[in-house]
């Protein structure tokens, strides 16, 4: 009985963010414009990808990291909380739940050459035994420590990438090369959205069906079929 109620369910009937919550975030509520928390939003998310790039992360740690921060700030608001260092928190706690964990200096040091890159300055490398590394260090910590305490502990994230394949299966049109890419190229901008946060799978029957629309009308309506089986297959 006790584990039926600690269990962790996700599906497609499973809402994680209600309409009241979508209306209006805590950002909003402390007077933070909605275009302004949506560039954000998306600003922190393109220095996510960019810093798991550099730091030769795989395509599901940085999908992660991004899933986590947008999903953090559904709970906190950008007015309290320093995005920057949401951010690497985020990328950082991903890194461990993927299996591949970088050092914390590693993530700073990343963060660090694109905000200089981002304002036209030259590459600094940050002084590992000053006061702004140490300060940047503990605030990173502190932060991912939030985090996990805001999501309680609930980290687990159902990709659309790795069920792509599988629908390309279903429709027999798992060698269609475009089409793979298409799906592919459709989902990742999704990540830097808040419909990845709406439910667990919906960037997939998003990225799927509206690529597999573009490339051919008459599978459109097979897609949306088999959005219905996503619970069962992922």
């Amino acid at each position: 009985m006790a584990a039926e109620r600690h269990r962790v369910v996700l599906s497609l009937d499973n809402v994680l963010l209600t309409e009241d919550k979508l209306r209006e975030t805590p950002s909003m509520a402390h007077g933070l414009d909605r275009e302004v928390e949506t560039d954000m939003r998306m600003l922190s998310c393109e220095f996510i990808q960019s810093a798991g790039v550099l730091l030769r992360l795989p395509q599901v740690a940085m999908a992660t990291a991004q899933v986590i921060f947008q999903r953090f700030y559904f709970s906190k608001s950008f007015i309290n909380h320093d995005f920057e260092h949401v951010s690497m928190a985020s990328l950082f706690l991903a890194a461990k739940i993927e299996e591949s964990p970088r050092r914390v200096r590693d993530v700073i040091n990343v963060f660090h050459f694109l905000k200089q890159k981002a304002n036209g300055k030259a590459s600094q490398p940050m002084d590992y035994m000053g006061n702004l590394y140490f300060a940047t260090k503990n605030s990173v910590i502190k932060a991912e420590r939030r985090i996990l305490k805001e999501l309680g502990f609930c980290v687990h994230v159902k990709h659309p990438h790795k069920i792509i394949i599988t629908y390309l299966q279903m429709l027999d049109h798992q060698d269609t090369l475009e089409l793979a890419q298409r799906a592919w190229l459709v989902c990742v901008p999704q990540l830097a959205s808040v419909s990845i946060c709406l439910f667990v799978c919906l960037s997939l029957c998003v990225s799927v069906s509206l690529s597999v629309y573009s490339f051919s009308t008459r599978f459109s309506v097979c897609v949306f079929c088999l959005c219905n089986l996503c619970e069962g297959i992922s």
